[in-house]
């Protein structure tokens, strides 16, 4: 990248039928020669890996960046910066050029969401008495993080049900946001 003189080199005249270069002599006028970076949207670039499950850490996938069939260097050719890359959803990458490369060139992957598993608690009643409390143990959130709920499992058994085995289901129970 930059501006180059276009110098005379080699040139030369030389005998041309009835041209003869003896008669002549080159009055040359250089010029410039101006290289441009190339843009970054150009290149080939692929993500290692590109789904994750969502784990609370930041997710910075290997980038592979190409010029044709060149690979490039990162930090000499280009850098790349992540966001999006924490939480479930779409994280990004940009690659922006350096040097001989300007611009950017964007790409995405995916973070899944995290499955909480609930599984409710067996309860016993005798017949006549309401329903006791329906409780739950969960498994699956993230170190450090406790999952929230709104809502509640559901029994269609009442108190005038008869002696036997009811479901117990999710009813109403949903995640909520802790606001963390």
């Amino acid at each position: 990248v930059g501006t180059y003189d276009i110098t005379q080199g080699t040139l030369a005249l030389a005998d041309n039928g009835t041209f003869l270069a003896g008669n002549y002599q080159i009055a040359y006028t250089g010029a410039k020669l101006t290289v441009n970076a190339k843009n970054a949207s150009t290149f080939t670039a692929t993500l290692a890996t590109t789904s994750y499950t969502y784990d609370g850490t930041a997710k910075t996938p290997a980038v592979t960046v190409k010029d044709g069939s060149t690979t490039l260097t990162n930090g000499t050719h280009y850098t790349v910066a992540y966001s999006n890359n924490v939480n479930a959803g779409t994280g990004k990458v940009t690659i922006t050029g350096k040097e001989n490369y300007t611009g950017t060139k964007e790409l995405t992957f995916t973070i899944n969401k995290r499955a909480i598993t609930v599984t409710a608690e067996a309860k016993t009643k005798t017949y006549g008495e309401a329903n006791p409390a329906l409780t739950y143990k969960t498994t699956g959130a993230v170190s450090g993080q406790t999952a929230k709920f709104n809502g509640n499992l559901a029994c269609s058994a009442t108190a005038t049900s008869g002696v036997g085995t009811y479901d117990i289901t999710q009813g109403t129970l949903a995640l909520a946001d802790n606001g963390t």
